[in-house]
């Protein structure tokens, strides 16, 4: 249920100012509290300088100058239904069907708020040939909704696996600056060539405020063997779900070198499984105890890119037009799981990546890939920035070229137009990632789990033929 008003003020060409409000009641929340009804408001105004009288001697030139200033609240329900109150889920058993707690309930749960702050300029010059566009934001998710990271030992793996699903809750806060570029020109005129071309320029950073309890937000990811990995830690004064694990220095390529070397997880130094010798990963002892183990885990990467972009050019010469798009990312990492089961050697029944032949031996030292050891969870392949990799990247996504027959021949057969015209998808990628794919997104829509490459599809190649008829 929702109720909105909304307010428009115009004077002159030059001023104006609008705001709104809007009430939205959810069955998401407790209905025995007040918790499900949300109030949203936001305001703007703009002021059109190019309109101003002393502005009249630069019309030549000048098109439009506009400024803009906006706040605005919009609400966030998105969890599963009932999350407020306790839920029994059936249960077999040798004694029949019977029934069991299924979640934490949390009645205090109520809507996130998402606060935008943003100021932008347009202009346009040269008879609008030229334009620009800057927005600047700050963006402030106030109470957002996630799920409480219990540990296994207190959820028993949740409501699907026999145990009880953990809590949603209005966990903390996150705030997000940054600013929008666009760039736009376009020859305009009557010739037979013409060209226009659009940039979009894109840079934010991201940052948790504060978190309830000082809760550390660690984010696991099932690897090869279904075996859940802690993959990203998410603390106040960082951005969220930076890549979490140990930093490592090579290989162990001398027994005397092995033996000086902090302690490896406990570890004897010996050829067995469950022991440390030479091919084996050398661990950094990060917090500086004298031995390599869980505590010795640290960031090793970022999946939030430095800045992103779009760069869309138009051409059309007489009756043909070119159409090509490019888009890119820069600064950001990858946390390339693929690549770790694929090398890892470690069972002997799975297939692996064609790098996986150069493993560590006596004879061959000048490699990155450790030794084989038959046994699944051997320390080779724990969570380190051997698997992370600079994902920037630039794609052309799409290339359309096209053609239109000439009207003296089309008017013949009572058209107005025909077009025919190829187009590719995803022509091709710069990149060095040595995955598939570098457009890697979030792992099963998990915001915390950004950038990790756990197998994902990849993005593919898509050609394609076509008419348009116009009659």
């Amino acid at each position: 249920q929702s109720l909105f008003g909304r307010f428009i003020y115009d004077f002159d060409n030059k001023y104006s100012l609008s705001a709104s409000i809007r009430q939205d009641i959810s069955s998401k929340f407790d209905p025995t509290t007040d918790n499900q009804k949300g109030i949203f408001g936001g305001v703007s105004a703009s002021w059109k300088l190019s309109n101003e009288s002393f502005m009249e001697s630069t019309r030549k030139y000048i098109d439009n100058i506009k400024f803009r200033l906006g706040y605005g609240e919009t609400g966030n329900q998105q969890i599963p239904n009932n999350a407020y109150s306790a839920i029994l889920g059936e249960q077999s058993s040798a004694l029949g069907l019977g029934f069991l707690p299924g979640n934490f309930p949390n009645p205090a749960l109520t809507w996130e708020s998402l606060n935008q702050t943003n100021f932008g300029l347009d202009f346009t010059v040269l008879d609008s040939r030229l334009s620009f566009s800057l927005d600047l934001y700050k963006k402030v998710s106030k109470g957002f909704l996630f799920q409480v990271p219990l540990p296994l030992y207190l959820t028993g793996g949740g409501g699907q696996y026999g145990g009880i699903s953990a809590p949603y809750s209005n966990l903390g806060e996150m705030e997000n600056r940054g600013y929008d570029l666009t760039l736009g020109y376009n020859t305009k005129g009557s010739n037979d060539f013409t060209w226009s071309s659009t940039l979009v320029f894109s840079h934010y950073k991201n940052e948790l405020t504060s978190i309830q309890s000082g809760l550390n937000l660690f984010e696991q990811v099932n690897t090869n063997g279904y075996l859940p990995v802690v993959a990203t830690n998410t603390v106040v004064g960082s951005a969220i779900g930076l890549f979490y694990g140990y930093q490592t220095d090579g290989i162990f390529n001398d027994l005397t070198e092995l033996n000086a070397a902090p302690l490896q997880f406990g570890q004897t130094v010996g050829t067995a499984p469950g022991q440390t010798y030479l091919g084996d990963v050398k661990y950094k002892d990060v917090n500086g105890d004298g031995a390599v183990d869980a505590d010795d885990r640290t960031f090793i990467g970022n999946p939030h890119p430095d800045f992103t972009f779009g760069f869309t050019n138009n051409f059309k010469y007489k009756d043909f037009d070119l159409s090509i798009f490019l888009q890119g990312s820069s600064g950001n990492d990858i946390l390339n799981l693929t690549q770790r089961s694929g090398t890892a050697n470690s069972m002997l029944g799975q297939n692996q990546l064609v790098e996986a032949l150069d493993f560590w031996t006596p004879t061959n030292t000048d490699t990155n890939i450790p030794r084989p050891i038959n046994i699944e969870n051997n320390t080779n392949y724990n969570i380190s920035d051997r698997y992370v990799e600079d994902g920037s990247y630039v794609r052309i996504q799409n290339v359309t070229f096209g053609y239109n027959l000439p009207q003296s021949i089309i008017s013949k057969v009572k058209m107005s137009r025909v077009r025919v015209y190829g187009s590719v998808q995803n022509l091709y990628t710069f990149t060095n990632y040595s995955g598939y794919d570098p457009e890697i997104g979030s792992f099963n829509q998990n915001p915390l789990l950004s950038g990790i490459d756990n197998g994902r599809y990849p993005t593919p190649r898509t050609f394609s033929l076509g008419v348009n008829v116009e009659f």
